[in-house]
């Protein structure tokens, strides 16, 4: 099974990096699954801002590693996306709002509070609501294929 997706994940894999820096731009394509130059934009934003708020260095050799490390993460994610749902896996709203309610900058007093989640997503996360839930509901999906993944695999001794 293992093997089998690693192999499909693998032949014939569908990748395109698109020019242009555009808010509708495409900045790949993932088995023709588009991945949008503005979220690769907002990632990207937030691993510099992140790294900035830490008084890490930012040179150019910093960015270029920032901007393969984000483009990575993204065609991945696209991949593992496309397999889950190959796998039949989906993610309801319940198990999505169990989620978004157990994320700590979204509490106030221990409990989701919609301001809190409204200017996470505003000031901190620069998202719209439409595209952070559906980027978490991607990575439930995802996250659920690598745990059959790891069921499937067995360790023995050499």
């Amino acid at each position: 099974m293992v093997a089998g997706f690693v192999v499909s994940t693998f032949v014939g894999f569908g990748l395109y990096i698109r020019q242009g820096s555009s808010s509708t731009s495409t900045v790949a394509e993932v088995n023709e699954e588009k991945v949008p130059y503005r979220l690769f934009l907002n990632l990207y934003n937030q691993v510099i801002g992140n790294r900035r708020d830490q008084r890490q260095d930012i040179n150019p050799d910093v960015l270029k590693q920032v901007k393969q490390e984000v483009m990575q993460g993204l065609i991945q994610e696209s991949v593992f996306y496309q397999e889950s749902k190959r796998y039949g896996i989906e993610v309801t709203d319940t198990e999505l709002a169990q989620a978004l309610a157990s994320i700590p900058a979204f509490q106030k007093d221990g409990k989701f509070d919609v301001g809190a989640y409204a200017e996470a997503l505003r000031y901190r996360i620069r998202s719209t609501p439409e595209d952070f839930e559906e980027s978490q509901r991607r990575q439930i999906a995802i996250n659920r294929l690598r745990m059959i993944i790891l069921q499937g695999i067995k360790i023995t001794n050499p």
